[in-house]
């Protein structure tokens, strides 16, 4: 285990906790221990996802879509119309429609 300080030299604060600074200190607490683990800790990978992701699609024009919108161009419709899907499957090294790993696949 390790100690990460919440507040900036938090581990060095020699305040007894008391009356109202008990419920204070509780918030605080709970918003920083959020803060480090939803964001300060994993902040390097998602610069590194942020950086990659604006070289697809450039920060300026990710911002005119909204949540559902950017998720309908990067993930598509939901749903799979497996019959055109079937239709215009092409098949290489050696498989055909007819090969019993193809057969197996679709059903």
């Amino acid at each position: 285990t390790y100690q990460v300080d919440l507040k900036p030299n938090g581990s060095e604060i020699m305040r007894p906790l008391v009356g109202q600074n008990v419920e204070s200190f509780g918030n605080l607490a709970v918003s920083l221990v959020i803060q480090w683990r939803f964001v300060n800790r994993v902040q390097k990978q998602m610069n590194a996802f942020l950086e990659g992701f604006t070289e697809l699609l450039p920060i300026d024009l990710i911002k005119i879509f909204d949540e559902n919108e950017l998720e309908l161009l990067m993930c598509g419709l939901g749903d799979v119309d497996v019959n055109d899907w079937r239709q215009h499957s092409i098949y290489k090294n050696g498989y055909c429609p007819n090969h019993p790993v193809i057969q197996w696949f679709w059903k």
